[in-house]
């Protein structure tokens, strides 16, 4: 297995940690830890940053999906939401 770890610092304090894992594909973790700053300032695929998860899932034309409607559990996953921020 090949790991290359990466981290990027942005101006207002929230650091973008990034693992590139090779297991024969080559897979990506990203965890993104902000700050007070970005509080209701957030929107793609992290959902937007304001302790309500039911405006997680706004897609980028501003419409939403209904989070309840998703249960990684039982393999029910937001994939349209998903796919309308590539």
């Amino acid at each position: 297995m090949i790991k290359i770890a990466l981290q990027i610092l942005f101006p207002t304090g929230t650091s973008v940690k990034i693992l590139l894992y090779n297991y024969g594909i080559w897979v990506i973790n990203l965890e993104v830890y902000p700050t007070v700053l970005d509080v209701s300032r957030t929107t793609g695929l992290c959902g937007f940053l304001d302790g309500n998860i039911t405006n997680d899932l706004r897609r980028e034309d501003g419409t939403f999906d209904d989070i309840g409607a998703f249960s990684y559990s039982i393999g029910s996953h937001p994939d349209a939401f998903s796919l309308s921020w590539q």
